[in-house]
């Protein structure tokens, strides 16, 4: 309730200001105009700082989508999954534990540092995965009042370091004007098939405070996204909470930029966002029945998460003349605690099935927690103008502390023991529940991630037309963790820790070819890295069996980094009066020593390991075209063929084979088909009165596709595929002087397709599925000068 009376404070503070700020830019410079609709939605262009300088993306020769808030509007995006369907190449999909995915062009991982960067401005804030229960996951900016979001593909080793191996997402914001007055607000109200209402409202305001000296931005943002799963007792059918699973998000940012002379710039920035889940998104299989709109979950307890951070920044820009020098000065500092409901999965990995823990009403929940404090501090020197050599030369440190807690609580822990060994926890584990708290398993784990680099890229162009790339990042890294557990399951207390250095060198050599201004071909070759770390011990006592199925003793203590080589070559191109804009890109990636998971799958704990090699080949295209006045049409198709090229073994076994791992040709959790298409009409309501009406529909496929081999460890017999996935939206509006009034219907054919499957340990008969949000059918108003 106080987010909500907040947010409408925020609006209710923030409207008369705009109207303020409107009357005063009238005053200066006349009707304001309503901003363009351009960027990858549309035929018109965008500038982009994919390469640490402004350009036109069709001037930039990596591939990359971007879109502009105005466009982000026109599709309904509102977070990262609904971003992902649009653009080829990036995954983003739900994981354990209410944890996510992300990754481009199939490098994607949930172990480890991350493989994704995730970008707000010029500030890395990805997140590395840590602690025994791996739900560590990305925050992610709420896309309102964004100036664009970048997707850059590939490994951006050189510009952007260690955590962009497989690529980039950016989220650049507003920068505070000092010469002209900006606003944006949003309202939206939606209804759920079956599902409680989702709301929210937002505003930004922007300008001078002194005329070419000193300006100003703020916005304040609220939304409540119904909850449409209900929670129900699982032993009688029994409804518990209805719609709980709703999601808050509250996001206020406020910056100043100052110029003291007409060449420099400062520009102090803070930026606060929480997000609070009520309830997890899951559904149980055998208690729903999608076909009829029937969601249901049985779990015992409700899982809340928080996610709450604060992002400070200062930024600062010297123009010398024939080059510039930039500042970024950051410090990220995030709590990201929730709960997640062990009742049944508890009692499967002790033995019992998993209504066990219900019928002895012995309910767990493990509380987590994560938190992140990082410190980023990047320097760069870079040309200017339009010469025949650009250049950027850059310094980068980051001090990134993270911490990891698990505490596992059991109500009734020695009766589910009783039930299922007849003799109570002490009795079965040897050790009794730790207090406060009934504690069946506890886990402590912190890292430090440090790093200094040097960068620098030279674009030089022979003639107008052929230009040559060449960067080089080199990095010194270093890590350390370290790790305590205990409590019954986990046998005895254990403690572990890791320390790695590492020294990095990524390089980039590119050549762009441009017979024209409508025509670039281009081709690059690039290096990515991701840093090494420290696993948690594994009790013996527990995963004895598990271990000795792996031909081990132990699991190791650390793991090394990896890498990947990128090879690229694509088109960017425009016809017919650019009309047409043709952007396709084919790529092979070899990703060599891979970090990744490997499940104990009757004790519940996993470690990391280096698993052999993998290739991701395949292409994207995104056509764009504008064949009668008013009329946009637009095709985005993503193709990834991403798999291991070598079976990994495991230990020796007691009957001299060994244990398989990983199995030739298995392939990385990627569809190997993305498509989107979309269409866009705009015309005229009424003549010389500056209506207009328009009408915009998308169709979004993710192909699916088989997991591993029978022999591998870990291959699950009966969760064996991702099934593919369709899902249309329609919106219709009309507009008027920055005035934009729209209906919509998101999932228009009410789809029910499975987006993930949790199936924990393997002989559970207990399948939780994340399908789409049903059938939504709302309005938004937006008014942008």
């Amino acid at each position: 309730m106080a987010v909500w009376k907040l947010a409408l404070l925020t609006g209710a503070v923030l409207a008369p200001l705009a109207a303020q700020a409107q009357r005063a830019e009238s005053e200066q410079q006349g009707t304001p105009e309503q901003a363009s609709v351009t960027g990858s939605a549309g035929v018109g262009d965008i500038i982009v700082t994919a390469t640490r300088r402004q350009s036109s993306i069709a001037d930039v020769p990596i591939a990359i989508t971007a879109m502009s808030q105005a466009a982000l509007d026109d599709r309904g995006i509102r977070n990262v999954s609904d971003l992902s369907r649009i653009t080829p190449g990036l995954s983003f999909t739900p994981a354990w534990g209410g944890s996510t995915r992300i990754s481009i062009r199939g490098i994607s991982s949930t172990v480890g540092a991350g493989t994704t960067g995730i970008y707000v401005d010029d500030t890395p804030i990805q997140v590395r995965t840590l602690g025994a229960g791996n739900t560590s996951s990305n925050a992610y900016p709420a896309i309102f009042d964004v100036e664009r979001v970048e997707v850059l593909r590939g490994p951006q080793g050189t510009l952007f370091g260690a955590g962009s191996e497989g690529g980039a997402v950016r989220f650049i914001t507003p920068e505070p004007s000092l010469a002209k007055y900006s606003g944006y607000m949003r309202a939206e109200q939606a209804f759920t098939q079956h599902g409680d209402p989702t709301n929210e409202v937002g505003a930004a305001i922007g300008g001078p405070i002194v005329n070419d000296k000193l300006g100003f931005r703020i916005s304040g943002f609220y939304r409540r996204d119904g909850g449409w799963i209900d929670r129900v007792d699982p032993l009688t059918g029994a409804q518990i909470d209805k719609n709980s699973n709703a999601l808050e998000t509250i996001s206020l940012r406020g910056a100043l930029q100052f110029a003291p002379t007409d060449r420099l710039k400062i520009t102090p920035a803070i930026l606060y966002q929480e997000v609070k889940g009520r309830d997890s998104n899951q559904i149980w299989r055998n208690l729903s029945d999608p076909a009829n709109d029937v969601f249901k979950s049985g779990q015992a307890l409700r899982q809340p998460s928080l996610d709450r951070y604060l992002l400070y920044s200062l930024a600062a820009i010297w123009d010398l003349g024939p080059a510039s020098l930039i500042s970024n000065s950051s410090y990220f500092d995030r709590k990201n605690p929730l709960d997640v409901d062990y009742t049944a999965y508890a009692a499967e990995l002790l033995g019992g099935d998993y209504l066990a823990a219900y019928r002895s009403k012995s309910p767990s929940v493990a509380a987590m927690n994560n938190r992140q404090k990082v410190f980023t501090q990047e320097v760069r020197l870079q040309s200017n103008g339009a010469g025949r050599l650009k250049w950027v030369l850059g310094l980068f440190y980051q001090d990134a502390k993270q911490y990891a807690t698990e505490d596992v609580h059991i109500t009734n822990g020695d009766g589910l023991t009783q039930a299922l060994f007849g003799t109570t926890v002490e009795g079965a584990f040897g050790i009794p529940l730790v207090q406060p708290g009934n504690v069946i398993y506890y886990g402590y784990d912190q890292s430090r991630d440090k790093q200094i680099a040097g960068f620098g890229q030279l674009d030089f162009s022979l003639t107008e037309q052929l230009t040559l790339t060449a960067g080089l990042r080199v990095a010194r890294t270093k890590f350390r963790s370290s790790n305590v557990q205990g409590g019954p399951f986990n046998g005895e207390v254990t403690r572990g820790s890791s320390r790695q250095s590492e020294t990095p060198v990524t390089p980039k050599f590119g050549i762009e070819y441009k017979p024209d201004r409508d025509l670039m071909l281009y081709a690059s070759v690039a290096k990515g890295f991701r840093t090494g770390g420290g696993n948690n011990p594994v009790p013996v006592l527990t995963c004895g069996k598990d271990l000795a199925a792996l031909g081990l003793s132990g699991a190791p203590a650390d793991y090394k980094s990896d890498s990947v080589w990128s090879y690229e070559a694509g088109v960017k191109g425009a016809a017919f009066n650019r009309r047409l804009r043709i952007e396709t890109s084919a790529f092979y990636i070899d990703w060599q020593n891979i970090q990744a998971s490997i499940p104990l799958n009757s004790c519940g704990f996993t470690f990391i390991g280096n698993l052999g090699a993998a290739r991701s080949r395949g292409f994207d295209l995104h056509i764009t075209a504008a064949p009668v006045r008013g009329l946009t049409l637009e095709a985005a198709v993503g193709y990834t063929d991403a798999k291991y090229k070598d079976t990994v073994y495991g230990g020796v076994l007691r009957n001299g084979s060994r244990s398989i791992v990983i199995s030739k040709n298995d392939p990385l959790f990627v569809a190997p088909w993305t498509v989107s298409l979309s269409g866009d009409y705009e015309t005229d309501l009424a003549s010389g009165a500056g209506i207009s009406g328009y009408l915009h529909g998308e169709y979004n496929y993710g192909a699916g596709w088989n997991y591993g081999r029978v022999a591998t460890i870990g291959y699950d017999p009966l969760d064996t595929s991702q099934a593919a996935t369709h899902v249309a939206a329609l919106r219709v509006g009309v507009r008027k002087d920055g005035i934009d009034a729209s209906l919509f219907v998101n999932n228009l054919f009410n789809s029910r397709d499975r987006l993930a499957v949790s199936h924990d340990p393997i002989s559970s008969a207990l399948f939780r599925d994340v399908i789409f949000r049903p059938r939504t059918i709302g309005a938004t108003i937006s008014y942008r000068y």
